[in-house]
């Protein structure tokens, strides 16, 4: 939930309502702690002020800042103006730092064992038995404290730790709600501009970000929906990765948003990040989702397949990658329904070209032909799109790549062609070397009808990205394509 931040009251400056809450100037950034509440000599209320010191401790400094310069108050203390803490002087830090490192170095007996001592001594000198305690071993002594001096430092850095997320995450939450309640354009703009900082200061700050704009676009409020839309936008021309572990939740609002303008905005930052990301947006997570999407129909429920569809469209025009995972999903469907005449029809909008690679990439050999012989697909598509699919999932066996060249750069450009070609001779290159562990450069080859030594250049940059499990050997001066557990 949204942490409930509201304007300060004159009844707020209490001890009991300010101490130990975390100070956030404007800008986001939290200075200090609120360390006490005091009145001066006109009866005006200050606050306190405890800083973080280099070493991870707390120190209060002379600054102070007047109650009367409070915004908001929620779980942090929202301030009017910035306010400038000088830092504090490196000899108090030092003199600090000494009396901390001094104490466990003194040379003296910590007052649990010198109790424990005691009672042991009276214990025994009642029973009569003083020799026992003489031939304790001296070393005992020494030893044990200094465990117990470690304990503590473990047990203190682990919830510092956490308490600082707990902060980052308050902080901008707060900042998030306090963009929905501005109305001057100028503010919003900066306030936007602030929380693009932040998100790349922390992991903490991208999932706390991202969280809440998915979590706002499903508000019933358009202006709250349009501030997440845009704020969304300067968050991808910053840094389109950060979006990527969101992209589904993303496009789920794109799915279920009524209002136009709303929707272009979203699908203007959802189409920049799939062009940029492209082959990097297809995750388990993604498959997942389309697979839930429709397959099993178990997400979006209320929104129409066409209007799905054209969405889709629309934002994975320039990503192949990611036409391929979906066509995947429509065959699928058609599989299923043997009828699956919406699928089909939906399967118009792609080129053969794609949907013959999403054949050759998520489905056995085995269902090639069976798809094709599909009534549904025979009439959907006339001879020649059917025949040209056929074209190319021959070629593929047989390893043909000038002729998958030929079909494939007309449609799709040199770029996608060569990127098609590629992952079928990964993909050929993959099965060979299941089944053997080292085979001649030349014989590997022999597999591919290549007029232009593309297999070649394609093998090598596989390798060389490591994107295959194989290396280049040689052997008596003879050039050899092995596994890379091949000794």
């Amino acid at each position: 939930m949204i942490s409930k931040i509201r304007p300060f009251r004159e009844d707020d400056n209490s001890s009991e309502k300010l101490v130990g809450k975390p100070i956030v100037d404007p800008k986001g950034d939290i200075i200090a702690t609120c360390a006490e509440v005091f009145e001066d000599e006109k009866k005006k209320k200050h606050m306190r002020l405890s800083v973080k010191t280099e070493i991870g401790t707390d120190f209060i400094v002379e600054e102070t800042i007047p109650v009367s310069a409070i915004s908001k108050i929620g779980e942090v203390i929202l301030l009017k103006k910035t306010f400038n803490i000088k830092p504090i002087p490196v000899e108090e830090i030092v003199t600090f730092e000494i009396q901390e490192v001094k104490t466990p170095k003194e040379k003296t007996i910590p007052p649990s064992e010198e109790r424990e001592k005691d009672t042991q001594q009276k214990s025994q000198a009642e029973q009569g038995t003083d020799k026992t305690i003489e031939k304790q071993p001296p070393e005992a002594t020494k030893t044990t404290p200094l465990p117990k001096q470690k304990e503590p430092e473990v047990i203190q850095t682990e919830p510092k730790e956490e308490s600082k997320k707990t902060t980052q995450r308050t902080t901008v939450k707060i900042l998030l709600e306090e963009l929905l309640t501005l109305e001057d354009p100028t503010q919003k703009q900066t306030l936007k501009e602030q929380l693009v900082k932040k998100i790349k200061k922390s992991k903490t700050n991208q999932k706390t970000i991202l969280k809440g704009i998915v979590r706002y676009l499903a508000s019933p409020e358009l202006p709250t929906r349009l501030e997440m839309a845009e704020l969304l936008t300067k968050i991808v021309r910053q840094d389109y990765e950060i979006v990527i572990p969101y992209f589904s939740e993303l496009l789920t609002a794109a799915y279920n948003e009524p209002d136009k303008k709303i929707e272009s905005v979203l699908c203007n930052s959802l189409i920049r990040v799939a062009i940029e990301a492209n082959s990097k947006l297809v995750t388990p997570k993604m498959e997942k989702f389309f697979n839930d999407l429709i397959i099993n129909h178990k997400l979006c429920k209320t929104i129409s397949f066409s209007r799905i569809h054209n969405l889709n469209l629309k934002i994975f025009v320039n990503n192949y990658d990611m036409q391929t995972l979906i066509v995947s999903k429509y065959i699928k469907q058609i599989f299923v329904k043997k009828s699956g005449n919406d699928y089909a029809d939906a399967l118009k909008d792609f080129n053969a070209v794609i949907i013959a690679n999403s054949l050759i990439r998520f489905f056995s050999p085995e269902k090639w032909q069976p798809f094709i012989n599909l009534p549904a697909v025979k009439k959907t598509f006339d001879e020649h799109f059917i025949a040209t699919i056929n074209t190319i999932l021959t070629s593929f066996v047989e390893g043909n790549i000038k002729t998958l060249t030929d079909i494939i750069k007309p449609k799709l450009g040199t770029d996608l062609s060569k990127k098609i070609v590629q992952n079928m001779i990964k993909t050929r290159i993959d099965d060979f070397l299941t089944n053997i562990s080292i085979i001649p450069l030349d014989v590997m080859t022999s597999f591919f009808q290549d007029d232009n030594n593309m297999t070649v250049q394609i093998l090598y940059d596989l390798i060389n990205k490591n994107e295959i499990n194989a290396q280049i050997i040689f052997i008596e001066e003879k050039t050899y394509i092995a596994t890379s557990e091949h000794g």
